[in-house]
């Protein structure tokens, strides 16, 4: 290796992860294709697709190192990879606040309107957006004036009560689906008031599925 690390890692890192899902390759070069029409931000951030190659990487590694410590619960694998679980937390949150603005732009454009599938992702990634980038729950309009947050699980929420036009700190609980390996949140959904859960992978394979023909019965 030379004395350019970084970038000797980073080429290596994409090289592998793209060699795993080559068959996710020309579907997500289709999908920014169409979405380019709608949204020409979609063309500068095409390269995205290459961070949920690497994404989907580490996220079938952490579900297998889940399951082996399932398995044998003093291998401490999550701890030797802890450095790796930070880099797939940011990239994962920057993979969103991308994602959502192309999907904002294109659902706006007249070619985008009246379209189902693109409205739904549209929905969830507004839901998962708002707190990551604003530290506010989405549409909180929609949500009484104040809030219990309660515990969820094994992750936390910063806040025990939300106040709708004050609260500017709130963290949804995070988890990782252990099936898939994919960072998750519990997010509150204002109308009708209700938790979901929503992980990357699940907004990823959506995406991909933007311009998918409907199955002929």
């Amino acid at each position: 290796m030379s004395k350019f690390i970084a970038h000797d890692l980073a080429g290596l890192l994409l090289g592998r992860s793209a060699n795993a899902n080559q068959e996710l390759q020309p579907k997500w070069m289709q999908v920014y294709g169409r979405l380019s029409i709608m949204a020409p931000l979609s063309f500068i951030n095409q390269n995205d697709y290459y961070i949920d190659l690497v994404l989907r990487k580490m996220e079938g590694e952490l579900s297998i190192i889940i399951e082996e410590e399932f398995k044998n619960p003093a291998c401490k694998l999550a701890e030797t990879y802890m450095m790796a679980g930070i880099a797939q937390d940011t990239m994962t949150k920057m993979w969103v606040l991308s994602t959502y603005e192309i999907i904002r732009i294109a659902r706006a454009s007249d070619a985008g309107k009246n379209n189902d599938r693109l409205d739904e992702l549209y929905r969830l990634l507004t839901l998962v957006r708002m707190p990551l980038a604003k530290g506010e729950i989405a549409a909180e309009r929609h949500l009484p004036d104040q809030l219990v947050l309660e515990r969820v699980g094994d992750g936390y929420t910063q806040n025990s009560q939300y106040i709708k036009n004050s609260t500017k700190n709130y963290i949804p609980a995070s988890f990782i689906r252990s099936l898939t390996g994919s960072i998750g949140w519990h997010v509150v959904q204002s109308k009708p008031l209700a938790s979901i859960e929503i992980t990357r992978r699940e907004l990823s394979d959506l995406m991909l599925n933007l311009f998918e023909e409907a199955p002929v019965d």
